[in-house]
């Protein structure tokens, strides 16, 4: 489709998720209204159901809210993935991490922000 514009694909994690739940802010806004393709792993659901209860306590929402907020606003936004779809790609991330060297990636930011720094 020519002139058609690719959205943003993100993987949003529990944190945000939960943040779109418990508080009309700007995380919510991002989630329901922005045009970002979200994606979240299956197991994530499963979190946020297990601790229901707790997160409708401590943040004084009612049972009813949280879910209305949940399957209506959010949920509708994020394409959940069962785990089986990126296991192998999850088992060559973990391997490609093993050799991650943080201080070599900072250094490499250093020096695109600052070449002449080893000069």
């Amino acid at each position: 489709m020519e002139g058609a514009e690719e959205k943003m694909e993100v993987i949003i994690d529990t944190n945000k998720v939960l943040a779109s739940i418990i508080s009309s802010g700007k995380v919510r806004k991002i989630v329901v209204f922005s045009p970002i393709n979200f994606f979240a792993p299956k197991y994530l659901v499963h979190e946020i159901d297990k601790h229901k209860e707790d997160i409708c306590k401590r943040f004084k929402l009612s049972i009813e809210d949280f879910n209305f907020i949940k399957n209506e606003l959010i949920f509708p936004r994020i394409n959940v993935i069962d785990e089986i779809l990126y296991e192998d790609a999850k088992n060559d991330a973990h391997e490609i991490a093993k050799t991650f060297d943080p201080k070599a990636f900072y250094r490499s930011i250093s020096k695109a922000k600052h070449p002449n720094m080893d000069k």
